[in-house]
């Protein structure tokens, strides 16, 4: 239940605060209704595993309906960031999602330990639109690691991926700070499958590889022609995408559902077929994919060789390869046919994912947040 309130009545101290940056004003109550992803997930789940803890929690999110409008819900306080502005509540612990533009904003604002959260391939670089240092904001950033205690980035790709990145040989010197990788993760509740046979799901936004999925599925259902698909954010796709998938059988296309939701359509699926360009951090899709009995095919593209692993099925090529569409039909087909190796990589994937809830993984946090 919703609960707003108005916060100098309340709180007198705030064990940790987690400043969002910009995105639609959400809270652990109505985020299903906001166009909110992932990251904002991740920062619900991780507020409320905090509280759960023992630890009093506010989350800082631009534009609140007031400005000095608190919402409190699953035990966790939702502020405006501009109440930053003139707060004189002590903050202890201040994680800061993505954006390092709260310096620019925030200046005067003290913690004890201030933690970046790293969840885009890049640490965010941008305020009003504009970079805050031409470099891809790697200058800035390393103007103010000596305000930062850690860095926290999502895999070990990610870890690389940060220490390599650099423009004209100018990379981020993480010297001055730490560089820790926690995994995200997903509640384990109990799970009864009634999965379809040859049926596919692909619940990541469209623009990370809908289009070619449904090319692959073209070539598919030619040769296993009971294959079937289901798909969301309807809304978001594109005319290309959408001709694409008119031009299949058996397909089930629906808008933004809640998360909560789709769980119930992952333990009906038989295959998670991922064949994207997209460079995910994390993928969150893929976590829960396995978590839920669906088997995994992927292309080797960022976070995807450390968050499916040997756990699924990897494709040779990649997409712009020459003949990828006739490899990754091709090796499809030969693990859809294979039901041995294909109920292997079920019981991997699920053995893996389902220690990756968030009891085991607030342990990763608490234990970096307690080091002095």
């Amino acid at each position: 239940m919703e609960i707003s309130i108005k916060s100098h009545n309340i709180l007198n101290k705030i064990d940790i605060g987690i400043y969002v940056g910009y995105s639609d004003a959400f809270n652990g109550y109505n985020y299903n209704n906001k166009n909110v992803y992932g990251s904002e997930l991740n920062i619900i789940n991780l507020s409320e595993s905090l509280h759960r803890n023992g630890y009093i929690v506010c989350v800082f999110v631009w534009n609140l309906q007031q400005l000095d409008e608190e919402i409190y819900t699953n035990g966790v306080y939702y502020l405006d960031a501009r109440m930053l502005l003139n707060i004189n509540i002590p903050i202890d612990i201040m994680i800061i999602n993505r954006y390092v533009h709260y310096f620019e904003y925030f200046p005067h604002v003290k913690s004890r330990k201030t933690i970046v959260w790293v969840q885009d391939c890049k640490i965010n670089y941008f305020k009003d639109d504009k970079m805050l240092s031409p470099d891809r904001g790697i200058t800035y950033c390393n103007n103010n690691f000596n305000k930062i205690n850690d860095v926290v980035c999502l895999s070990k790709w990610h870890e690389q991926y940060l220490r390599s990145c650099n423009v004209d040989n100018n990379f981020y010197d993480f010297t001055k700070c730490s560089l820790s990788v926690i995994g995200n993760a997903k509640n384990n509740d109990s799970v009864d499958c009634k999965i379809k046979k040859n049926s596919f799901i692909f619940v990541s936004h469209p623009n990370r590889g809908l289009n070619i999925l449904a090319k692959c599925l073209k070539l598919i259902q030619q040769q296993i022609p009971d294959c079937s698909l289901i798909a969301f954010r309807k809304n978001d796709m594109d005319d290309e995408t959408l001709n694409n998938l008119s031009l299949l059988n058996n397909v089930t296309l629906y808008d933004k559902v809640p998360n909560s939701e789709i769980k119930k359509y992952m333990l009906r699926s038989d295959i998670f077929l991922y064949p994207t360009t997209f460079e995910e951090t994390y993928c969150n899709s893929a976590l829960e994919a396995q978590l839920y009995n669906a088997v995994c095919i992927y292309t080797d593209v960022g976070s995807l060789s450390t968050t499916i692993s040997d756990r699924g099925l990897k494709l040779e090529k990649l997409v712009g390869d020459d003949n990828f569409m006739e490899c990754a039909v091709k090796q499809t087909v030969e693990l859809l046919r294979n039901i041995d190796q294909k109920e292997l990589y079920r019981k991997k994937g699920y053995d893996w994912a389902k220690y990756q809830n968030w009891n085991n993984i607030i342990q990763e946090w608490i234990k970096l947040i307690s080091i002095e």
